[in-house]
């Protein structure tokens, strides 16, 4: 996909929990995240979902950007996000990874950065052999207390070639 990207804690936890934060890497070699959603998942995210497999990641590399966000990323967007979206614009980066729906909207129709969700993660791992079937993570994943949408649930695994119909 990318040589680089850029995470907030939301797929940080959701792959940490179910034991595959490594497909970041794999997928992407850098994986840059921001203090602030560094700070998020450490605090425990889901009762400590995913923040034993953060720390054990030193091939993630904390970064900062150099300015505040802008206003329109505080005034809509928690502190994560915002931190998510300013540190992709202040390195060009091609690629974020956020799952909540307004912080992709944002980045995507007003900032015009590419962005992906975990759901996608999952469907590129196993399209190059990385992992097996994607149902029973994402099965996983919503009863870790990670909240998907049927409808995106399902999306996600046409995706995947694991359902035959929308």
């Amino acid at each position: 996909m990318s040589d680089a990207i850029i995470c907030n804690a939301g797929p940080l936890i959701a792959l940490g929990g179910v034991a595959r934060l490594e497909l970041l890497r794999d997928l992407f070699g850098h994986v840059w995240v921001p203090a602030a959603v560094r700070d998020e998942v450490v605090a425990g995210g889901v009762a400590g979902l995913g923040t034993g497999a953060f720390l054990k990641a030193d091939w993630i590399r904390i970064a900062d950007p150099n300015r505040l966000p802008d206003q329109l990323l505080s005034a809509f967007l928690d502190l994560g996000e915002a931190a998510v979206i300013s540190l992709a614009l202040e390195r060009s980066a091609s690629l974020v990874l956020l799952d909540d729906q307004r912080a992709r909207r944002i980045a995507r129709d007003v900032y015009r950065l590419r962005v992906i969700g975990t759901g996608r993660v999952l469907v590129e791992g196993k399209r190059r052999g990385l992992i097996g079937p994607v149902k029973p993570l994402l099965d996983q994943i919503r009863s870790n207390g990670y909240w998907i949408a049927e409808r995106l649930m399902n999306r996600i695994l046409l995706e995947a070639n694991e359902l035959t119909q929308p």
